[in-house]
């Protein structure tokens, strides 16, 4: 049996054939017509789900590729001939003078829409050696040749003179554990009438970090990533937290303690409710990168329609881009998303909301499903054309989180919920050490010499500002 062709049509098309051929079947004959249509959607919708969810599992299991413009649309056409749908071009060339995409990396890699790859590629970041500026805070100790200085013959030719050049640098790393213990050992006395017992107390000067154990298991951790705008700059500051409670409960947590006359706080998240702090007002902006992400999920199914979006959503990323390289303030970056981001982003609204009133997809697809996950969400997806500084996705915390993933996977989970909350809280401490670009040894070191000043007045002893404190400065690790 020859192999039929595969046809290629939208639900309005196959819409139009029973309607058309009413007229002319008997109603039996009709009834199974449209019956063997609706049965002909429906197994192919089911492949198409079924597919994805392959295709989810198959990451889950091995890790996720990179989600980038270049690789989704570059493995795709590599597969199209194998397609049940053929990709068609589009005309997505940005207007007037949109600047073109440029790299940006991250967590989910949404946001690396570049264009067309030049013939020499450049080196990525994080490959090769550390240079010696990644060592934070490392004394630096300059040498002079014993034998020779600048002006003096040359000690071979006896003819030329030396003079400075490029000094060699040569860093030497001291291994030492990350944390020193000292085992106390605390004698107890029992009496042998009333079962009384005596132990003997820690010494002066031994920090207790943690207290008494409550009851409870952990089960969920949240990850809090505040970004806020100081004087000296942007700050940046990392909570984790696990327990019982989900993200938006702890964030609640959170609000709780910060001052009311200050005005709504932007709250970037995905559209989980769970991330919703209860009562607390907040200004709700969406992860653009997850709604892109289910169009990246489809692209093997729909790739015209896929790519249509892919293809939108990189010349905003690519403006985001164009902001971050000239370092813009919030208010220019909310001008210049206006000026070139605000047109494509409409057309694409448009273009969604007709493809859902046209029947040119089917609503309960999986790309109808997509394309309803981001018109329902439209307003607080696109935020950032409305407010200066909210963010386009969530990348800084999901790239947060993989600390907490690590540490819990490294540990075998905790014992219980203390142990939970002692290790977020290094890992808070840690990872906003590594945002500010503090050395976190030495700031740890620091806040367990000077616990009582801690205690005291904690708003001294951030990793922004606990330098200031220090006299003398924080000694140097050997």
């Amino acid at each position: 049996m020859k192999s039929p062709e595969i046809v290629n049509a939208t639900q309005a098309e196959l819409d139009e054939i029973p309607a058309l051929a009413k007229p002319a079947f008997p109603q039996q004959q009709y009834q199974r017509l449209e019956a063997v249509l609706g049965t002909f959607v429906y197994v192919m919708q089911s492949l198409q789900n079924a597919k994805t969810s392959l295709k989810r599992f198959r990451r889950m299991l091995f890790g996720a590729r990179t989600e980038s413009r270049a690789n989704v649309l570059q493995a795709q056409a590599t597969d199209a001939p194998d397609k049940l749908h053929d990709a068609r071009a589009i005309d997505t060339e940005p207007a007037g003078d949109t600047v073109p995409a440029l790299a940006h990396t991250s967590a989910l890699d949404a946001a690396d829409d570049g264009a067309a790859p030049s013939l020499a590629k450049p080196a990525k970041p994080g490959h090769g050696r550390i240079g010696a500026q990644a060592y934070r805070d490392a004394p630096g100790i300059t040498l002079e040749p014993s034998d020779v200085s600048a002006g003096d013959l040359c000690p071979q030719c006896m003819a030329g003179k030396v003079y400075d050049s490029t000094p060699r640098t040569i860093v030497k790393v001291t291994g030492q554990p990350p944390l020193a213990a000292t085992v106390y050992e605390l004698r107890r006395l029992r009496c042998r009438l009333c079962d009384a017992v005596f132990s003997a107390a820690l010494p002066e000067g031994v920090a207790e970090a943690a207290g008494i154990e409550p009851e409870g298991k952990a089960i969920n951790t949240s990850g809090i990533v505040a970004v806020m705008r100081a004087p000296q700059g942007e700050l940046k500051a990392v909570l984790f937290f696990t327990g019982h409670a989900h993200a938006g409960d702890n964030l609640a947590r959170v609000l709780a303690q910060r001052s009311r006359e200050l005005a709504p706080p932007m709250h970037m998240c995905d559209a989980l409710a769970s991330n919703m702090p209860g009562d607390f007002a907040t200004v709700l902006c969406n992860c653009l990168a997850h709604g892109r992400r289910q169009f990246v999920d489809l692209v093997d199914n729909f790739p015209h329609e896929c790519r249509h979006v892919i293809e939108v959503l990189a010349q905003v990323y690519a403006n985001d881009e164009h902001c971050r390289t000239r370092k813009m303030s919030p208010e220019q970056r909310l001008a210049h998303h206006q000026a070139h981001s605000a047109a494509p982003m409409l057309a694409l609204q448009t273009w969604m909301g007709e493809q859902l009133e046209q029947r040119l997809v089917e609503p309960n697809s999986s790309l109808g499903g997509a394309l309803n996950y981001m018109l329902k969400r439209w307003d607080a997806l696109t935020l950032f054309l409305r407010k200066a500084g909210a963010p386009l996705d969530n990348n800084v915390c999901e790239r947060a989180l993989k600390r907490a993933i690590r540490h819990r996977k490294n540990s075998l989970f905790y014992r219980n919920a203390r142990g939970a909350e002692v290790g977020d809280i290094y890992m808070s401490l840690i990872h906003t050490c590594e945002l500010c670009g503090v050395n976190a040894f030495e700031y740890l070191q620091a806040l367990q010499t000077h616990v009582e000043d801690v205690q005291a007045n904690p708003a001294q002893w951030l990793p922004w500002n606990c330098r200031e404190q220090l006299t003398p400065p924080l000694a140097r690790a050997a």
